[in-house]
């Protein structure tokens, strides 16, 4: 199994290349930026943040000046051969 990252790639290369079959499409992930444009990995942040009791870890990262920005998913490729 292979992915393509759809901000970058129409998956064509696995395709029309390769002859990988089309397996589905991931739904939207996302990474964590602040207001100085510095990024961080959905897991890295989240171990990072020391949250209040009862507080969610959004609200906590958010309380710390971190937002959440959506990427367009995945697209699926397996090693399977199209018929």
């Amino acid at each position: 199994m292979t992915y393509a990252d759809l901000r970058y790639s129409t998956g064509s290369i696995y395709r029309d290349v390769f002859g990988m079959k089309f397996e589905g499409v991931t739904s939207p992930g996302f990474f964590w930026a602040n207001s100085k444009l510095e990024t961080r990995n959905r897991l890295t942040l989240i171990n990072q943040i020391v949250r209040n009791e009862g507080e969610t870890q959004e609200a906590a990262a958010r309380r710390l000046g971190w937002f959440k920005v959506f990427d367009c998913g995945n697209l699926k490729f397996s090693s399977k051969r199209e018929s």
